[in-house]
């Protein structure tokens, strides 16, 4: 009996262990199932892998093992599902709604189109959410429901509508460079948890709402390229934690408020171009003490520059361009001699301003890492800058429209960094210098309208970089009624004037200002002037010039657009390959957008060997995406006829919107 009964017991043991095991079976089963189910959906919808990331997908291997997927190790659910910059191409299936165990979801930096499934709102385990840079479309659906996510972003699309409604909980928001409309809700405010804050590039109206005052924790707030209107947003200064404060390229007006940088004390990044704003630049940016970039250009401010400026020492950048800055003496210049405590500062631009006299020696004090200085466009006056020497890693330099007298000095060939000169619409005088030859990485190149004389000096034609060479109206023999060609006279019967002809030819065929067509001469023995030989070199005319229409700001658009191009594609519109029907622009056009990684300059593209792949591919990426908008700027620039092309405001935009797009 007690044999018996131990039997039984064993048996009901036995049934009750594999009750036990079905039971869990079928509480575990319909989930992994509708995991892996919702997971095959999800690679149905999706169109093109160029680089097999969805390969393992299959019944061979579990699918907590297969590639993007990390699941659960007590449950086996799905909690991560990352496939960001993988090239894939598609929809996003809704069956990722299924996932109700997913916190982290990435899909960045891909090809997929559509609408963002409105299932993935009903995640509410759902904690960061990467949908940027694709090409998804449509309102923005409901997240209200994600009670958990932290983390959003949705940058890069072609998203439809308003601001979408949220949880409470989130900690950053990225919806730049979409096509959002409306106006910001003060109901934004109410997330009180917010970081990051990113709207820019959009279509949003109206004011900055005063509730925006009550953001505790704001480090990142990006407004720019909008349509906001108002004053300074005064609910701003309550942000004492923000860090980066972007509101450049809107319709805002009036003054800033001066004690700003007393208010954001932890602000390092500050960018207000392209507004309405006026008055004098606030002195308080000093106590902003980790201020890193500065960009208040394309405004109407006037009055001194601050030279409180110069406390910054982690000032990297400062853009005060197109203002109305005045500066008359010694006084005014202080702020020249202050920014020499900027040890890191790179760049400085104050072109196009009210600024006057000479520019002082302390110049030469700046930062030894400065690459672009920029005084064009003023009225300043003396000789050539000596400071200017002291700054042995320049590469910008532009002191083009001003008053400049006397030579160009021998030192300037010693900055073998510069890239990029302008010193045309001066009073230089004397022999263009020869030692340019010095400059090997010089590509942009602005002596004209200037006071030289004598020949071009050959040595410019080793100048293999030089993209666009602006020669002036050189002095001897010049018309002052032919500003449509540049011409230079030759006489034979001057000792070694044809070994000098021909070391001239040799050195212009270097040359290029704008050219449509390889350089053109018009020879003959006698001209009617009476002198004995003659050279003309034809500049570029635009279709409707050269036919003989009138001249027109459109012209100069055309030739912009082809030096764009020409820039990009590291190809000369004199080519061998353009002939016929088929010039540059056509060229670009036929490519247009899919072929363009092909044609274009192979280094622009180039991925970075020291960073981490996923990285690399990714800036890859950005990459090619402000290319595209380059050449499609350059398209625009010439078009056939004038009235179709953009002009040249239109122009300035879309480029500071493309430069910020890329260093965001």
């Amino acid at each position: 009996m007690k044999a018996a009964a131990t039997g039984r017991f064993l048996l009901v043991l036995m049934a009750c262990s594999v009750h036990a095991v079905t039971c869990s079976s079928s509480n575990t089963t319909p989930g992994n199932q509708t995991d892996r189910l919702s997971l095959l959906e999800f690679k149905n919808s999706i169109s093109l892998d160029p680089q097999q990331a969805l390969a393992s997908w299959n019944d061979s291997t579990h699918f907590c093992n297969w590639d993007g997927v990390t699941c659960r190790t007590t449950s086996n659910r799905v909690t991560n599902l990352d496939f960001g910059n993988r090239g894939l191409v598609g929809q996003i299936s809704p069956s990722l709604g299924n996932l109700t165990f997913v916190k982290q979801l990435s899909l960045a930096t891909n090809r997929f189109s559509g609408q963002i499934p409105a299932a993935l709102g009903q995640l509410h385990r759902l904690q960061t959410l990467y949908l940027s840079n694709n090409t998804l479309h449509a309102v923005i659906p409901t997240f209200g429901n994600c009670s958990n996510l932290e983390i959003l972003w949705l940058n890069g699309n072609n998203l439809l509508g308003g601001f979408p409604d949220l949880p409470l909980g989130l900690k950053q928001l990225e919806l730049g460079s979409n096509n959002l409309s409306g106006t910001i809700p003060p109901s934004l405010a109410n997330i009180t948890t917010l970081k990051g804050l990113g709207f820019n590039y959009n279509n949003i109206e109206g004011n900055f709402p005063h509730e925006f005052a009550k953001f505790p924790e704001l480090q990142r707030l990006l407004t720019s390229a909008n349509h906001l209107v108002g004053s300074f947003p005064q609910a701003i200064l309550n942000l004492s934690t923000l860090v980066s404060f972007r509101i450049a390229m809107n319709d805002l007006s009036g003054e800033v408020p001066p004690g700003l940088g007393s208010s954001l004390p932890n602000l390092q990044i500050l960018l207000m171009d392209y507004n309405f704003f006026h008055g004098h630049i606030p002195s308080s940016l000093a106590n902003a003490s980790d201020l890193r970039m500065i960009d208040m250009s394309n405004n109407s401010f006037t009055g001194v520059i601050p030279s409180s400026i110069g406390k910054l020492g982690n000032l990297y950048g400062l853009n005060l361009e197109l203002n109305k800055h005045k500066a008359r003496n010694n006084q005014d210049w202080e702020f020249i001699y202050s920014l020499g405590n900027c040890s890191k500062l790179q760049g400085l631009s104050v072109f196009d301003n009210q600024l006057e006299g000479h520019v002082p020696t302390s110049l030469g004090n700046l930062s030894v890492e400065l690459q672009i200085l920029l005084l064009g466009n003023n009225q300043l006056s003396g000789g050539f800058p000596s400071g200017i020497a002291n700054l042995r890693n320049l590469m910008w330099l532009g002191l083009g429209g001003n008053q400049f007298t006397g030579k160009v000095p021998e030192w300037l060939g010693t900055l073998n960094s510069l890239q990029v000169m302008i010193l045309g619409n001066n009073n230089f005088t004397g022999f263009i210098p020869s030692y340019l030859m010095n400059l090997t990485q010089l590509s942009d190149l602005g002596l004209q309208a200037n006071k030289f004389e004598g020949h071009v000096p050959t040595s410019i034609g080793v100048l293999q970089n030089l993209q666009e060479d602006i020669l002036p109206c050189i002095k001897e023999n010049s018309s002052k009624t032919k500003p449509w060609w540049l011409s230079k006279f030759f006489a034979l019967e001057t000792w070694g004037a044809q070994k000098s002809f021909i070391a001239e030819c040799n050195a212009l065929r270097k040359v290029r200002h704008r050219n449509l067509v390889p350089i053109l001469t018009a020879c003959s023995s006698i001209d009617s002037n009476g002198n004995d030989f003659k050279a003309l070199v034809y500049e570029f005319m635009t279709q409707e010039c050269a036919a003989g229409g009138a001249v027109s700001s459109a012209g100069d658009v055309y030739s912009f657009g082809i030096v764009l191009l020409e820039i990009f594609l590291r190809r000369r519109p004199t080519d061998d390959m353009f002939n016929g029907e088929m010039n540059i622009t056509k060229f670009v056009e036929i490519n247009f957008p899919d072929w363009i990684p092909q044609i274009i300059d192979p280094e622009l593209l180039v991925e970075q060997q020291h960073l981490c792949p996923e990285t690399s591919v990714a800036m890859k990426e950005k990459s090619l995406e402000c290319l595209l908008s380059v050449l499609n700027i350059g398209l625009l620039c010439t078009k056939p006829s004038p009235n179709e092309r953009i002009c040249m405001q239109e122009v300035t935009a879309r480029l500071h919107g493309i430069k910020k797009a890329y260093i965001s």
